[in-house]
């Protein structure tokens, strides 16, 4: 019976994948949505996020000097 189960279940996923890329053939505009915004984002982040600490002033406290923390 769960095999039976599994199977009416991977046929019902096949079926929606298959609609979801008929769907995006049919309009371009939602292939532009699905592919561009990834697209931006990673380089986006890829250029404004990094590693590296740069203008970063450390110093002590205000009267705490000679003190370690």
């Amino acid at each position: 019976m769960r095999k039976f189960l599994q199977n009416i279940a991977n046929t019902r996923f096949l079926a929606l994948i298959r609609k979801e890329f008929s769907q995006i053939r049919r309009d371009r505009r939602m292939t532009l949505s699905l592919i561009l915004p990834p697209i931006l984002m990673i380089l986006l982040f890829g250029y404004v996020l990094n590693s590296t600490v740069a203008n970063l002033r450390l110093g002590q406290p205000y009267g705490r000097s000679g003190h370690s923390l």
